[in-house]
């Protein structure tokens, strides 16, 4: 299902502009304001509390990124990211918190035979040194690459 196929339109006949009610799981309220609904009319945001009150949440308490920002262009980063709402004074303010990928399995590899080489490099350097310290420490490299080399692909693991 589309976030749009999922947005509740509401007509306000003042301003002549669509409304759209932000649906609950984009959007993630701090600190206790779990009762509150986000909606945006095509520039602004306005956030309504369990009592009804109405709060347009100013310019400077918007990230950068949704400062101006358009429904459509508002849905699509939505596809990838959420919302977090806090209160500060009497104001609210909304941020934009991007859901960040993983560098794919060439990445994985990279970081694999990079954690290897350097564990390996450590190992050597501290048998020529006769540094325990550091052969610990290239064993440690060399033991972590594997889990290093599956974390940055972005794949879940099991």
């Amino acid at each position: 299902m589309s976030i749009a196929s999922m947005l509740n339109t509401k007509y306000y006949s003042e301003n002549e502009h669509l409304n759209y009610t932000l649906p609950t799981n984009t959007y993630y309220p701090l600190f206790g304001l779990r009762d509150i609904q986000v909606e945006h009319n095509g520039r602004e945001f306005c956030i309504i509390t369990t009592e009804g009150l109405e709060c347009e949440v100013p310019r400077s308490n918007l990230s950068h990124e949704l400062r101006g920002i358009s429904t459509e262009t508002l849905q699509k980063m939505l596809k990838v990211g959420y919302l977090t709402i806090n209160k500060a004074g009497d104001n609210f303010t909304i941020q934009y918190k991007g859901r960040l990928l993983g560098g794919g399995p060439v990445t994985g590899v990279v970081v694999f035979l990079a954690g290897t080489s350097l564990g390996w490099i450590a190992i050597i350097g501290g048998s020529m040194t006769a540094n325990p310290a550091l052969i610990a420490a290239g064993v440690a490299i060399k033991t972590a690459a594997p889990i290093a080399g599956a974390a940055a692909t972005g794949i879940p693991g099991p």
